[in-house]
C-alpha cells in the first residue's frame, strides 16, 4: 500500500505522491487516477494547454463541460469550466512541488 505525501489538497481534490514508488495520484471527488512521474508531467502539460471554450460542449444536463479522456477508454473526466480551471491550477502547483523536491534531493 502506498504511503502518500500530499502535494495539493482542496475540497474534493487531492494530489499525492507515494514515498516508495513515486507514483502520483489525483483523487477527484470519488475517482482516483495514478500516474508515473513522467506520465503525470505529460498529463499536466496537456491539461494546462486546454482552452475550455475551444473544447466544451453540452452534455445531457445542458451545462457546458469538457471531456478529458484517460488512458482507460472506458473512463473520462467531464468538467465544467470552473472544475477544469481548478484541476489545471492544482496539477501545476503539485508539479512545481515535485520538481522542487527533485532539485533539493539531487543537491
Amino acid at each position: 500500500m502506498c504511503q502518500h505525501r500530499s502535494l495539493y489538497k482542496s475540497d474534493g481534490l487531492h494530489i499525492g505522491q507515494c514515498r516508495q514508488c513515486n507514483k502520483i495520484s489525483i483523487q477527484y471527488l470519488n475517482l482516483m487516477f495514478n500516474f508515473s512521474k513522467s506520465a503525470y508531467f505529460q498529463f499536466t502539460e496537456e491539461l494546462s494547454a486546454l482552452n475550455f471554450k475551444d473544447h466544451a460542449y453540452r452534455l445531457q444536463d445542458q451545462q457546458a463541460r469538457i471531456v478529458l479522456r484517460t488512458a482507460d477508454q472506458n473512463f473520462s473526466y467531464h468538467l465544467t469550466e470552473t472544475e477544469l480551471h481548478d484541476l489545471q491550477q492544482a496539477c501545476q502547483q503539485a508539479k512545481l512541488l515535485v520538481e522542487a523536491q527533485t532539485l533539493i534531493a539531487s543537491a
